[in-house]
């Protein structure tokens, strides 16, 4: 935006695509306690009760790149709507096979990983489709209204919805999440226009090499690069800590189970919060500043978390970690968005969710086997220098001068990829 203009209104078909990403978000927080309370119903034994975790997150590995390519080669709002009736009708068949008591574990398993691979077309579809929406000025303020109503029907509305209607029936929540997935789909139906874009005559047509390309472009444009470096060790760290937080809510700060919901809803408020200010942080500071700001400070709270004892000033401290690393992403996601070429928006979206969300696994372990060798602390006390100095060295790629086509940067050069 040129100084001195006036800020767009959003436009009616971007609160179109926010509804129907609310209402898909809704019921991905319904079946986050839906399928775990159902896994539990069928089986006691917690390998495979934990086994659903895993199963759910495995289509991100397995089946994430090959969902941006095909993101990048048709209709992405038909996507979108063709993904989620699809998840729809898995968990339509589902309910109604638990409600008739033929489901078994290993029917869960499957219908978690297929519509875990729907999850992936569907998601990176959502958000290679925003850049067309909206003009690129207004993807920080686009992007923060979406991770906003994310936080809150995906943490705040769904799991205690899907929770509610299971004790009224099992099925009841399963039902309702393929209701909410549907019409998702329907919302969708009234956006004007093709979402789909050109395929660049210099990129090989099969699908594989396609991918390796889009790769390669990635590899050789060092701030998006050092930005999907960022994300694995945001990954790793984050997901370190927080995979052990429960044990360290309860037996290092004393908190009840009660006190224990308290701190996991302060630290979605954080969020909510840094979702909707990351656009005016944007505004105030650039993206380059806002970005490496933003992680600088939630090393630091999570190092003050790791020292404090007592679970009010953990709640205070993990709203303000959800505030610094909802920020951040939102930055991100509208810095990647705004860089990126329209034909390799969602092979590039693919490949930082394969590395972001790939690496989650891993911090996992880790976590675990730090918190069982050193002590409960240790994930957060370890893995909060490792942030800031991740922050710091990055500042060498991501800064006013690389990324000057976002905004107006004195003396900037085009964050373009290398030459190869």
């Amino acid at each position: 935006r040129e100084p001195g203009t006036a800020r767009r209104r959003l436009p009616a078909a971007y609160w179109v695509l926010w509804s129907a990403s609310s209402t898909s978000n809704l019921a991905d927080g319904v079946r986050a306690a839906a399928l775990p309370l159902l896994a539990v119903a069928l089986t006691r034994d917690p390998r495979l009760v934990a086994g659903l975790t895993a199963v759910r997150t495995l289509p991100w590995l397995v089946f994430g790149l090959v969902a941006g390519a095909v993101v990048d080669r048709v209709d992405r709002r038909r996507l979108m709507i063709l993904a989620n009736l699809g998840q729809a009708a898995l968990l339509g068949s589902l309910a109604v096979a638990v409600g008739t008591g033929n489901a078994g574990i290993l029917a869960l398993y499957v219908v978690a990983f297929v519509v875990g691979v729907g999850e992936t077309l569907h998601d990176n579809a959502a958000q290679t489709v925003l850049p067309a929406v909206v003009h690129r000025d207004q993807l920080p303020d686009a992007n923060g209204k979406l991770v906003a109503a994310e936080r809150v029907t995906n943490e705040f509305a769904g799991p205690p919805l899907g929770a509610a209607l299971f004790s009224v029936g099992a099925a009841v929540p399963v039902a309702a999440d393929a209701v909410l997935a549907a019409a998702s789909s329907a919302l969708m139906l009234p956006v004007p226009g093709s979402f789909k874009v050109e395929r660049d005559e210099a990129e090989p047509a099969s699908l594989r090499r396609q991918i390796g390309y889009s790769l390669r472009w990635l590899w050789r444009h060092r701030p998006l690069r050092t930005l999907a470096g960022l994300a694995a060790v945001v990954g790793i760290v984050d997901t370190a800590w927080f995979a052990t937080l429960v044990l360290f809510a309860l037996d290092e700060l004393g908190a009840s189970q009660a006190q224990f919901g308290l701190l996991l809803a302060a630290g979605a408020i954080g969020s909510v919060v840094g979702a909707l200010a990351a656009p005016r942080l944007s505004r105030a500071v650039g993206p380059a500043r806002g970005i490496i700001g933003t992680l600088v400070a939630a090393g630091v709270v999570q190092l003050l978390l790791g020292l404090t004892g007592g679970p009010v000033l953990a709640g205070v401290l993990l709203a303000a970690s959800g505030f610094a690393l909802t920020a951040w992403n939102v930055l991100v996601v509208s810095l990647r968005q705004a860089l990126v070429p329209a034909e390799l928006l969602g092979r590039v979206t693919a490949a930082y969710r394969f590395v972001g969300l790939g690496s989650m696994p891993l911090g996992a372990v880790l976590g675990g086997i730090l918190g069982q060798t050193l002590g409960l602390r240790a994930p957060l006390l370890l893995g909060a220098p490792v942030l800031v100095l991740a922050a710091l060295l990055a500042t060498r790629s991501v800064n006013r001068s690389t990324l000057s086509p976002v905004g107006p940067q004195p003396g900037g050069v085009d964050a373009r990829p290398e030459d190869p």
